[in-house]
């Protein structure tokens, strides 16, 4: 939507300028959270597989 609005005409130089760092200013936010997600997401992944190591130990341990 906001690209549409760079192409419109009667858009003046400055609104150009303005919506194309507000395009920017935005595109770094959302790549900052996706990054944060992201990193949340593995952190989430390697505490589900050490607690099933740490299951799979208990139960070794239990049967010997």
């Amino acid at each position: 939507m906001a690209w549409r609005r760079v192409a419109d005409r009667s858009v003046t130089d400055f609104e150009r300028r303005e919506i194309r760092n507000h395009i920017k200013e935005s595109d770094e936010h959302l790549r900052y959270y996706l990054g944060m997600v992201s990193a949340s997401l593995r952190r989430q992944s390697r505490t589900v597989r050490d607690a099933g190591d740490s299951l799979a130990k208990l139960n070794s341990q239990l049967d010997a």
